[in-house]
């Protein structure tokens, strides 16, 4: 794997993927945080 000249050129896919996921797991994610914390 050859080091790219612009590491954001590398990141930038992964990033919008995570922030996709990230977009879809975050309610669930918060939700089940406030369930924990209120039992």
């Amino acid at each position: 794997m050859r080091p790219a000249p612009c590491g954001r050129a590398v990141l930038d896919p992964f990033s919008s993927i995570f922030a996709r996921i990230w977009r879809f797991v975050a309610p669930f994610a918060f939700g089940l945080a406030a369930a924990l914390r209120s039992s």
